[in-house]
């Protein structure tokens, strides 16, 4: 005996592969467009804390930082950011440091003498949890806590023919530094904020330049100025952040002592053009050293800066 369908069961049939087409293009322009937003949650130019970093995704950072002082101080940094998205919430960054620096400082006859270092700096590792998650479509929100140590790969006991050379010169802390901190970021169609506080402690050695504990804290705020409205398949922005940068620095110790007037804060604004893809990200800035504040007044002070910043990711596709 043949069974037949009723009309309902065949015009059911005959629609079915058409709604899952239009659920299936439906989730897919959703996606796309939660992925085109997210290419334009920019990092910060700064600060590495609040770096987006997703699973399994491998993030270079290149910088190169020139700054200009006081007392004939010349510097020019070179930081190497890289990260891995362990899981969702884990999260390792290190930071690897080059660079090179020259100051003018008073000679035995009465001149001034340069004196210059270059070298690898001390290395920073850290993991990062997050703790609070919460995307929706086109914004997100993140809340990482974060521990780790500062390597001492530079070094703090740098010499010249009339003995240490003087801290801005050294190319290292010296010792084994725990760092713990608290990084957070929103974003809404590319714009939003993020910040971080960090605290490095220091521990005094009886040898060298030991620099005082640290506490800092950054601020970003992002504007994206193009395009003026996100369009499906367009994954390339232009955007502008404004950074602050406090950070203030405990008494330093040299060959165990302690070194007197040597505790300060400093409150810098930078702002910072970046234009990012999918799969890069290139960004030029300005640093304007706002605030300045030394128990020395020999201190060295910084005049201006500038930041250039190159990102790669090299896991998406």
């Amino acid at each position: 005996m043949q069974i037949e369908q009723s009309p309902d069961a065949k015009t059911t049939g005959r629609r079915l592969p058409c709604r899952l087409h239009r659920v299936a293009e439906s989730t897919l322009v959703a996606v796309t467009a939660l992925l085109l937003t997210a290419a334009a949650y920019a990092a910060p130019a700064t600060f590495v804390t609040a770096l987006p970093v997703s699973t399994s995704q491998i993030l270079s950072r290149f910088n190169w930082e020139p700054t200009f002082s006081n007392n004939g101080l010349t510097s020019v940094q070179f930081p190497i950011d890289l990260g891995y998205g362990i899981t969702a919430r884990w999260t390792i960054l290190a930071t690897f440091h080059e660079g090179y620096a020259a100051m003018d400082v008073p000679s035995g006859a009465g001149s001034l003498e340069q004196l210059h270092s270059a070298g690898m700096g001390d290395t920073l590792v850290f993991l990062r949890y997050t703790l609070i998650k919460h995307d929706k479509m086109h914004s997100t929100l993140r809340v990482t806590p974060l521990a780790g140590a500062v390597i001492p790969s530079g070094d703090s006991q740098l010499q010249s023919p009339n003995g240490l050379l003087p801290q801005p010169l050294q190319t290292g802390g010296g010792t084994w530094s725990p760092y713990v901190g608290l990084a957070m970021g929103s974003y809404r169609y590319g714009n939003g904020f993020s910040g971080d506080i960090t605290y490095r402690y220091n521990p005094v050695k009886s040898s060298g330049i030991t620099p005082g504990d640290q506490v800092r804290a950054d601020w970003q705020e992002q504007w994206r100025f193009y395009p003026l409205h996100l369009q499906d398949g367009f994954p390339h922005f232009a955007l502008l952040s404004l950074e602050e940068n406090y950070v203030h620095n405990g008494q330093s110790h040299s060959l165990g002592l302690p070194v007197p007037q040597s505790v300060g804060f400093f409150y810098t604004q930078d702002l910072v053009a970046e234009y990012q893809s999918m799969n890069y990200l290139i960004g030029f800035g300005v640093r304007r050293p706002a605030v300045q504040d030394y128990t020395s007044p020999t201190a060295v002070r910084q005049r201006g800066g500038l930041l250039l910043v190159f990102e790669y990711n090299f896991s998406r596709h």
